[in-house]
């Protein structure tokens, strides 16, 4: 069935976009808005904020470790800080923290991404993300007790607050959101008791994300302490090392040489019965469907599937709300049957970034994405555990190439020597990450009754 509506000139002008599906939801969007029984105000309003700033606009020196995290636009996700130590260098020194109070986050600070993929919020909590310095690129919002922090975050990831920072928004190849737009932003203030019922449907989603990553990251330790206890020798990495042009192989590649990389993985071949991943596991590549039928959040259909890039890869699990969405009728004729516990692996990029597929989690994988199923004989569990120990990641170093202007592995994932440890220890890796992963699903579900609960607030 067509369904039509009439614009006004009016309307065309205060959205400043001439596109259809946009403007159909701009209007839904204001309607929904202006008939609300509650009242809006101006982000800026001193009623509701106390500040509203954004980070360091100087260049900072960043490093591989350190106490002080400095975060990237591409770390604020769909209501949750990204953690890559893959490819980000997250950390700062304590002088270049301490030398600016406004770049410093603070329990509560609403977070916003207004450079790049404008739109993307989530509230700080010192308790998962520890100390860390915003950047340019990162709107900080302080508010009022009128305004709890976690219902202001839902309301800006809803389509309400979407709609006004994708308008608000200029630039055609990197998208930037100001500050005075920032300011002008309507946000709906319902009484306090309402914005709680948000606020705790939001606080427990964090409360499950941390007690999860937590378990994930001791999980990981545990694993790697149990092949170091096996190998007896730790080796440790050299500022310089050179090779004798004999021993060239192939690879003309620094990495594919360092000492530690070779040391290690092959004093791991040798006391731990190892066997090669395509001997236990399935391996799948994604697809690449094309940029033309990519639809984002405003053209995107109810049907539409999520498109998984790399990117999207985000605290172990997809970030159920990406930049692209695909048609159902594609996701059918893909077939690629993407399960729960599905080991996903970015093989090209962000080498090694792991991820689980989640209960709920229905999407189409792009090409640079590869899917592994064990055929049993090695729980799925301990294959993902093992990829994010330091032992899988020195080989995935080792195997990186520059593919033009992109790194990959190429097929090398195949050939990735996994560890065959004792039941007992296999089994504490795998009641730990069942655990983790239950706790993933169940704030999915929280964050996802915030949004619907929000929706229902306002549409009364």
């Amino acid at each position: 069935m067509i369904h039509s509506k009439i614009i006004s000139y009016k309307d065309l002008l205060e959205s400043k976009r001439f596109d259809c599906a946009f403007l159909i939801n701009y209007l839904d969007t204001e309607e929904i808005l202006n008939n609300s029984k509650y009242s809006s105000k101006e982000l800026v309003d001193p009623e509701i904020t106390l500040l509203i700033t954004d980070g360091e606009h100087q260049p900072l020196n960043r490093m591989k470790d350190g106490e002080y995290r400095y975060l990237y636009g591409r770390n604020i996700k769909e209501g949750f800080v990204n953690f890559d130590d893959v490819s980000d260098l997250p950390y700062i020194s304590k002088e270049e923290y301490e030398q600016s109070k406004r770049i410093q986050g603070r329990d509560g600070d609403v977070l916003l991404a207004i450079k790049g993929t404008v739109g993307k919020s989530a509230v700080f909590y010192k308790s998962y993300i520890g100390d860390a310095a915003l950047p340019r690129e990162v709107a900080k919002i302080v508010t009022k007790n009128s305004l709890k922090p976690e219902y202001l975050c839902i309301f800006l990831l809803s389509q309400y607050g979407r709609m006004q920072t994708t308008n608000s928004g200029s630039g055609n190849i990197h998208k930037l959101l100001t500050l005075t737009r920032l300011r002008k932003i309507k946000i709906v203030t319902p009484p306090i008791s309402l914005q709680e019922e948000i606020s705790y449907l939001y606080k427990e989603a964090i409360n499950k994300e941390v007690k999860a990553l937590d378990i994930i990251k001791n999980t990981k330790k545990y694993i790697e302490s149990e092949i170091q206890r096996k190998l007896g020798i730790e080796y440790h990495r050299e500022k310089i090392f050179n090779i004798s042009f004999n021993k060239l192989e192939y690879f003309w590649t620094p990495e594919y040489y360092k000492p530690l990389y070779i040391n290690t993985i092959s004093l791991m071949k040798k006391k731990i019965d190892c066997v090669q991943l395509k001997d236990l596991a399935s391996i799948r590549k994604g697809d690449e469907v094309g940029s033309s039928n990519y639809r984002d959040y405003f053209n995107k259909l109810e049907s539409d599937v999520p498109f998984v890039r790399t990117t999207d890869i985000v605290n172990y699990e997809i970030d159920n709300y990406p930049d692209y969405y695909i048609d159902n009728n594609i996701y059918e004729e893909l077939e690629q049957n993407v399960e729960s516990g599905d080991i996903i692996f970015s093989n090209d990029g962000k080498i090694g970034l792991s991820g689980l597929i989640l209960d709920f989690d229905k999407c189409i994988l792009q090409s640079h994405i590869r899917y592994i199923r064990s055929f049993g004989k090695v729980p799925q569990f301990f294959l993902f555990t093992f990829f994010l120990s330091k032992f899988a990641q020195y080989y995935f170093r080792k195997n990186t190439v520059i593919q033009s202007t992109i790194p990959t592995i190429r097929d090398a994932l195949e050939y990735l020597p996994i560890p065959i440890l004792d039941d007992k220890t296999i089994k504490v890796i795998c009641v730990n990450i069942q655990k983790a992963f239950k706790l993933k699903n169940e704030k999915k579900n929280l964050i996802s009754e915030a949004k619907f609960k929000l929706k229902e607030i306002l549409s009364n």
